[in-house]
């Protein structure tokens, strides 16, 4: 019971390895009682969009596609509970944001190949911009005043762009989530082997 108890604790983390703010240093805690927290000064954090997002994912409402697709086209990431780990970890730390690094100075990555711009409307004088990793997936959108080129307000949070990274991220958490069960049983079957 500890063993499976344990193993649920490290896949959770390998799902955590997916989620961007997990490997940015972006603290996300969605606040229970944001009012207490204001009382005494602290601006409370409204969680990670894209985690909270993702939540729509359930047993009940699965992602069959993706399932189907990688049962028919499965090819191991990893190979050990560590390579797991930092494979997921740097591939989600060098190709997405998470809300609070968007073209954050801190970070080299990831590097914005192109820029794409849409006028909101006709009469508007304020143009949305999104910008695109070098895998063509949109990582973050602006709200850009034409006047000054000032960013009013830059986000990911977009349905299309969590989209976009969850087309990426889940496929890698569910593959390396197989190899971590996988090495799970290659351990309880040597541990049985001593015993008997």
């Amino acid at each position: 019971d500890n063993a499976y108890y344990n193993l649920g604790h490290i896949l959770h983390l390998i799902e955590d390895m997916t989620v961007p703010a997990h490997t940015r240093q972006d603290s996300h805690f969605d606040m229970p009682v944001p009012e207490l927290f204001k009382a005494v000064g602290v601006t409370p954090d409204k969680g990670e969009p894209y985690e909270n997002w993702a939540k729509n994912y359930t047993s009940q409402n699965q992602d069959l596609n993706l399932v189907d697709s990688l049962k028919n086209n499965y090819q191991p990431i990893c190979y050990s509970l560590d390579d797991c780990l930092s494979i997921l970890a740097q591939y989600s730390n060098n190709n997405f944001f998470s809300s609070d690094t968007i073209l954050d100075e801190e970070y080299q990555l990831p590097n914005i190949e192109y820029k794409n711009d849409k006028k909101d409307n006709e009469k508007s004088d304020m143009i949305e911009r999104t910008y695109f990793n070098k895998q063509d997936i949109p990582v973050a959108r602006a709200k850009i005043s034409i006047n000054n080129e000032k960013t009013e307000k830059i986000s990911l949070d977009y349905p299309d762009i969590h989209q976009a990274y969850w087309d990426k991220l889940a496929p890698k958490a569910i593959l390396a989530g197989v190899e971590v069960i996988k090495y799970f049983h290659e351990q309880v079957e040597k541990v049985k082997n001593k015993v008997s």
